[in-house]
């Protein structure tokens, strides 16, 4: 018989590890629980390391660890993401196999466009994710990660469909379009 790992629960530094039975003929046994680790201080990533994030949609359905680097924030102003967040959208990126994600059978992916697609919180709504068609990465949105991030915004994208209430003054570089 073999157990599957679930994950519980992370609160207060630790991470909550369930095992229960893989298969239903023994889903009467019970199910054993265990602390996985402590992270050593408030702040510090559980391993320690630099290129450990986590981030999480409002309700905590959905977790997400990244064990590698993020890319630099961008600032995208298109109509889409204006539509979809009420502003602008602020994401950073991660390559596909530096991610894992708990509870991914809680996001809800939606086509905006043929060559895209964007993930939120089918409970919550917490927009998280934009992916393009066939790509290795996953854009995700800053504001999601636990702090500190240690991320910097690198310039401001499709600027030319920004809203007309606000204006940009942080001194990034602007493209009218992608950039």
């Amino acid at each position: 018989m073999s157990f599957l790992a679930v994950r519980i629960a992370s609160f207060w530094g630790f991470v909550i590890l369930g095992l229960r039975p893989e298969d239903d003929a023994h889903a009467d046994l019970p199910t054993f629980t265990l602390v996985l680790r402590q992270a050593q201080d408030e702040g510090e990533n559980q391993d320690g390391g630099e290129n450990m994030h986590r981030a999480s949609c409002l309700c905590g359905q959905i977790s997400i660890t990244v064990a590698g680097p993020l890319r630099e924030v961008i600032y995208c102003h298109c109509t889409q993401c204006r539509r979809q967040t009420d502003h602008f959208v602020a994401a950073t990126a991660a390559q596909d196999s530096d991610m894992s994600i708990d509870g991914a059978e809680h996001i809800t992916w939606y086509a905006a466009s043929p060559g895209a697609r964007r993930g939120f919180c089918a409970t919550c709504g917490s927009n998280l994710f934009w992916k393009a068609a066939g790509s290795t990465s996953t854009s995700i949105w800053a504001g999601a990660f636990d702090k500190p991030t240690g991320l910097a915004a690198s310039r401001h994208i499709f600027v030319a469909d920004k809203g007309d209430y606000y204006t940009i003054d942080d001194g990034l570089p602007q493209f009218a379009q992608g950039g």
